[in-house]
């Protein structure tokens, strides 16, 4: 494992594909839900995003919100997929 700026590198042990990949496959499904809401709220209340288009500190702040959000929902309603997953990487 590698420690780069605070941020501890880590990989999933072989053979956990099969615990890993639908986490990240139904986390997906939760983030894209969550831009989606987020993108329909901002554009409804700045029209300008749609005409003149997002910028690049606009979508940089939706990533802040959106992923956070997602993930805090996500563990929420799938606790026991987050504890399987997890509880076998470490």
């Amino acid at each position: 494992m590698q420690i780069f700026h605070g941020i501890t590198e880590g990989h999933p042990c072989g053979g956990c594909t099969n615990l890993v990949q639908p986490l990240e496959t139904a986390f997906k499904e939760y983030l894209r839900e969550f831009i989606d809401q987020y993108i329909e709220k901002h554009e409804s209340q700045r029209p300008s995003l749609v005409t003149d288009g997002w910028t690049l500190s606009d979508k940089r702040i939706m990533t802040t919100h959106v992923v956070g959000d997602a993930w805090d929902q996500f563990c929420k309603d799938k606790k026991d997929m987050v504890c399987k997953a997890s509880g076998m990487l470490e």
